[in-house]
């Protein structure tokens, strides 16, 4: 065997990231993921989320939640121009005591986000854009799909509660 040409390196990436905070029935979402965590379905410690996982749609047809995300998404289509995507996934986490989000991203999604529904010491880490955001309740954070990111053990006896989702391309006809 012979190897001609190894490049190990990095490439510049267009990316977006939006950080705010928005009004939200924490205590009725809360209520609804410990309901979805324990039923059938549910995809609790199977995926990079360490912890309570509802079903990837559960909240889909939540109205609620549609009611806190339609401001949200009408402020990122001004700022970004992103009118080509649909939100398709909803779930909610729990992460209690030593649980934790495996480094991953998201692609395909060209938008993923989350709303924290609850005040923890459990940062979240966006290590390629050197970006920390420490959940508090109502603050939300959307990305581009393609950011890498993880959130280390929760070791405070407080569960974090939020509501995790991606949007995918809706494509043109």
């Amino acid at each position: 065997m012979k190897i001609n040409t190894l490049i190990q390196s990095q490439v510049k990436k267009d990316y977006f990231f939006l950080e705010g905070f928005c009004n939200i029935d924490a205590e009725y979402f809360i209520d609804k993921i410990k309901e979805g965590i324990h039923k059938e379905g549910n995809w609790s410690f199977r995926t990079n989320v360490h912890g309570g996982m509802t079903d990837w749609t559960y909240f889909l047809k939540d109205q609620k939640f549609w009611e806190v995300m339609w401001p949200i998404m009408n402020e990122l289509e001004k700022i970004m121009k992103l009118r080509n995507f649909k939100i398709n996934e909803v779930w909610g986490l729990e992460e209690a005591y030593s649980g934790r989000t495996k480094e991953h991203d998201h692609i395909p999604s060209v938008c993923s986000g989350v709303i924290y529904l609850n005040d923890v010491n459990q940062t979240l880490y966006f290590p390629e854009i050197k970006k920390e955001v420490v959940p508090a309740r109502g603050k939300f954070v959307l990305f581009d799909g393609i950011l890498r990111h993880y959130a280390n053990r929760n070791l405070t006896q407080t569960p974090k509660y939020a509501l995790s989702f991606n949007g995918d391309p809706i494509k043109d006809f």
